[in-house]
């Protein structure tokens, strides 16, 4: 009786302590009623238990991160008592992801049902005392009068989760910054596929300690997995002799730091190639059939931006910057011709202004009131124009 009484006491302290041991003591399932294992998910368990309060993750898709932040910023609710921010990239995003992933992880623990029982919205929970707040960031329709940027700026916060952070809207994302003020830890986590280099995610990770999962095959070789060094003929094998290496040695692998000295910033990269139910033969398969920049975002988890990307909408407007500009240096104008003008103003802050104008004296109008230094025009269909433009406004 005695035993059983100070088993269930260290099982209590344990799973107060550690999140990674209140995950294995209470049994937690994922949102399907499956167990959740770490076995082959062996890369997951540190990351359980790190509280740096600055973290960058680098990822490929589908390798249970999600999961692992919804059950980490849940305990740290209960047990550190934190209001928690958790971003994704737009109020669609959330509307899908809190019922069909937050409430069926929820629904499927008992536990967590009880714990989130006084307040379970899709935009709002709370467990005990605190708060955690789910909000987009991408401006739509309705969010472009200022309305989505708006709903996160009157809490206030402990921690900021950045789901999916590349595909974010950046200047949101760290206008949400402002709201960690009052707090002690001042957490900011950000965890992606990746887009291109210079988001915050990669920023961070650049400053980071830069984790990579480290395995020992047979001939006793540490390494990092790497494509296409560590695949040959359908298999994964070592850089160094070429012997095989095996689901066993990757699933028994370690985080080492490359760079021990930069403990402010907790870096990690997680690709396909460090989950064991992913093949080498699958990973080349779609090295092969998938294009060159969903390969490094979604199976590498690396950033890439080559010429054969496409720029598109969700790329620019991330890239756009709503905070304050500085109007009055180096600004940039470019102008798309035809019967409206379609143009967008600029600087080193980021674009701070889209709009279109009918008429030549409108864009000249802007030149001059933002005192544009350089000024991009169409060559077609009319250069008449912009070549007026150009003698009367000499660089």
């Amino acid at each position: 009786m005695e035993k059983n009484l100070w088993q269930e006491k260290i099982k209590k302290v344990a799973e107060r302590t550690f999140c990674y041991d209140w995950v294995k003591l209470n049994q937690i399932k994922g949102e399907k009623g499956n167990l959740l294992e770490f076995k082959k998910h062996s890369f997951l368990i540190d990351i359980f238990d790190d509280w740096t309060p600055v973290q960058t993750t680098r990822k490929a898709s589908q390798i249970g991160f999600s999961t692992l932040m919804i059950l980490k910023t849940l305990w740290a609710m209960r047990y550190k008592g934190w209001n928690i921010i958790y971003t994704l990239p737009s109020y669609s995003d959330v509307s899908q992801f809190v019922p069909s992933k937050v409430n069926a992880i929820i629904q499927q623990n008992p536990i967590l049902a009880e714990w989130t029982k006084d307040k379970d919205t899709i935009f709002q929970k709370k467990v005990g005392n605190s708060f955690i707040y789910y909000r987009g960031t991408q401006l739509g329709k309705a969010e472009e009068k200022g309305i989505e940027s708006a709903t996160g700026i009157m809490l206030t916060s402990d921690l900021n989760v950045h789901d999916e952070a590349d595909r974010s809207t950046q200047a949101i994302l760290q206008q949400y910054e402002s709201r960690l003020e009052a707090s002690d830890y001042k957490g900011r986590w950000y965890f992606s596929n990746p887009t291109h280099p210079n988001t915050l995610t990669q920023e961070l990770w650049k400053k980071s300690d830069q984790k990579y999962w480290f395995v020992k095959p047979s001939c006793g070789h540490w390494q990092y997995l790497e494509y296409p060094d560590n695949i040959q003929n359908g298999k994964f094998v070592c850089k160094k002799c070429g012997r095989e290496i095996t689901d066993e040695d990757r699933m028994n692998g370690e985080w080492i730091r490359r760079f021990r000295h930069n403990k402010d910033v907790s870096g990690y990269w997680i690709s396909q190639l460090i989950a064991p139910w992913h093949s080498a033969k699958e990973i080349e398969e779609k090295a092969k059939t998938r294009t060159k920049d969903y390969f490094y975002n979604f199976v590498l988890g690396l950033p890439y931006r080559g010429a054969d990307v496409v720029v598109d909408r969700d790329l620019i407007l991330g890239c756009i910057d709503y905070s304050l500009p500085n109007l009055l240096q180096d600004n940039v104008l470019g102008v798309d011709v035809g019967l409206k003008k379609h143009y967008v103003l600029g600087n080193k802050q980021g674009i701070f202004k889209i709009g279109k104008v009918d008429s030549w004296e409108d864009i000249e109008l802007l030149m001059r009131k933002y005192d544009v230094r350089v000024a991009v025009f169409d060559a077609l269909p009319d250069l008449t124009e912009p070549r007026k433009l150009q003698k009367k406004y000499l660089g």
